[in-house]
C-alpha cells in the first residue's frame, strides 16, 4: 500500500452534516494502542462533498481536534489505487491518530471502488499514446510549482518498488518542494494493519509534518 499525504490549510468552519446512519469506518476500534481513547479527542465529519463531476459526487471524511473554530493546517491522505481501488475506511486509523496527537485536520479522500478494467482510457479518452497531452494534464508530476504543499509517501519494504514514487519525488525536489519517503522495514503492502508498522508510520508522519509546520512559522503542540 502506498499512502500519499500532503499539507494544506483548510477551515473547520463548515455546516454540520445531516443525521445519517453511521458508516462502518466510524465504528472502527482504534488501532493505536498507545492511546486507546484517542478517538474521543477528535471530531469526525463524514461524506463531505469536495467536488462534483457531472452527477458524481467526490467525497471525503474529515477529522480534526474537538473545539477548534479557527483555520488549521491539514493533512490529506490519498491511497493510490489506480483510480479503481481503495476506500476511506482503509486509512481511517492513520487519519484519526494524526488528528488526535497534533493540532492538524486530516482528510481521507474516497476513491472510486468499482471501475472498468480500462480505467485510464475510460477517464482520459484513450491510451497514453493516443492522448499524451491529456495524460500529462492528469499527472501531478506536470503541475508542480513552488507553492505546492509538502508530500510524504509511505510503503512497506515488501511492496512493489513502484510504490516509492521515485519519479514524483525527484521532480518534487527539483522544484524545491519538501517531500519524503518511509519504506517500513519488513512491512507488507497493508502495513497499517499491524500495530508495530502502524506506530512507525504515524510517528514518522507526525515528525515530518511537525517539522514542515515549524519551517512555516506555525505553532505546533
Amino acid at each position: 500500500m502506498r499512502i500519499i499525504l500532503f499539507l494544506a490549510l483548510v477551515s473547520t468552519a463548515f455546516g454540520q452534516q445531516a443525521n445519517k446512519p453511521k458508516e462502518p469506518w466510524m465504528a472502527l476500534e482504534p488501532t493505536n494502542k498507545k492511546d486507546p481513547k484517542f478517538v474521543e479527542k477528535i471530531q469526525a465529519h463524514p461524506d463531505i462533498v469536495y467536488a462534483r463531476n457531472g452527477d458524481r459526487e467526490m467525497l471525503l471524511n474529515l477529522y480534526h481536534p474537538k473545539n477548534q473554530k479557527e483555520k488549521l493546517p491539514a493533512i490529506v491522505c490519498i491511497h493510490g489505487g489506480g483510480w479503481a481501488k481503495g476506500k476511506r475506511v482503509h486509512a481511517a486509523h492513520i487519519a484519526q491518530a494524526l488528528a488526535a496527537q497534533t493540532d492538524l485536520m486530516v482528510e481521507r479522500i474516497k476513491l472510486k471502488s468499482s471501475a472498468p478494467k480500462s480505467i485510464y482510457r475510460a477517464f482520459l479518452g484513450g491510451s497514453q499514446e493516443q492522448v499524451p497531452k491529456t495524460y500529462r494534464l492528469a499527472s501531478p508530476m506536470h503541475h508542480f510549482d513552488a507553492q505546492d504543499p509538502p508530500t510524504f509517501f509511505l510503503c512497506g519494504e515488501l511492496d512493489d518498488p513502484s510504490t516509492r514514487a521515485e519519479a514524483f519525488r525527484k521532480q518534487s525536489k527539483k522544484m524545491k518542494t519538501p517531500t519524503g519517503l518511509l519504506v517500513i522495514p519488513g512491512a507488507p503492502h497493508g502495513f497499517h494493519n499491524k500495530q508495530k508498522f502502524f506506530d512507525i508510520a504515524v510517528n514518522r508522519l507526525d515528525s515530518f509534518f511537525t517539522e514542515q509546520l515549524k519551517k512555516l512559522g506555525k505553532k505546533v503542540k
